[in-house]
């Protein structure tokens, strides 16, 4: 598998077996272990390549650990993640049609763990059970709604906005926020799912610590000093 990324970082909370797995999606437990058993469980460490763009898409990906960037790269040659898949959620639905190819790369954004399932398994599953279709359409819908409303982000927020609002996001929990956050990801990572590169990830940081809205402590570190302030900076209020 070829390496993108050097640096692990802590891993996610994972599913502990095919009946665990699948239902997250499918409230049948005797459903979740028949499809279950068809998984090919594979790890990979941070930054491995499960797929390129263009390559044969033979399988429904699930991701029991981790998590996992669809990763499209603009003509520039900048890398894009366009959708972040995390436990319980599925990847490379369009390997469901005949002779699907990868539409992006796939990269994990940690240490990860991966289902495959073989499209004919899924196939003859939902054959026999139409609720089982229709679990799948909606898990599956859910994925296309978040990644539409990450690239509508993308599209009508500025950089600067963009970052002050994933720091809010990291921030919060429920009503309280917390004054200090860890980036889950290094710069490079955090600043291709923000959709720019690393060195305006770290101007834009400068620039709200010059401000007094945050601190930066090493490389992931962020404490929020002003959070009034950093909410406005969001173009939220």
């Amino acid at each position: 598998m070829k390496r993108v990324a050097d640096v692990d970082v802590p891993s996610g909370q994972g599913l502990a077996g095919p009946a665990t797995v699948w239902r997250s999606v499918v409230t049948l437990p005797e459903l979740a272990s028949r499809l279950g058993r068809y998984a090919q469980q594979h790890r990979f460490r941070l930054g491995e390549r499960i797929a390129s763009v263009g390559d044969p898409a033979p399988h429904l990906l699930l991701v029991a650990r981790g998590r996992v960037h669809l990763i499209y790269h603009n003509r520039h040659g900048y890398a894009l993640a366009v959708r972040t898949a995390t436990v319980g959620n599925f990847l490379a639905e369009y390997a469901l049609l005949p002779d699907a190819r990868h539409e992006g790369d796939l990269v994990t954004a940690e240490s990860s763990e991966v289902w495959m399932i073989p499209r004919q398994a899924v196939v003859d599953a939902v054959q026999q059970d139409p609720q089982l279709a229709v679990d799948l359409l909606r898990s599956f819908a859910d994925g296309m709604v978040r990644m539409e409303l990450h690239i509508i982000d993308l599209g009508r927020l500025e950089v600067k906005q963009r970052i002050a609002g994933a720091i809010m996001h990291l921030a919060t929990r429920g009503n309280v926020t917390a004054s200090r956050v860890w980036l889950p990801a290094p710069w490079a990572a955090f600043a291709m799912w923000l959709g720019t590169t690393p060195e305006t990830v770290s101007r834009e940081l400068r620039k709200l610590a010059r401000a007094g809205i945050i601190s930066v402590h090493g490389t992931r570190g962020i404490q929020i000093l002003d959070p009034a302030a950093l909410r406005r900076a969001s173009g939220d209020g």
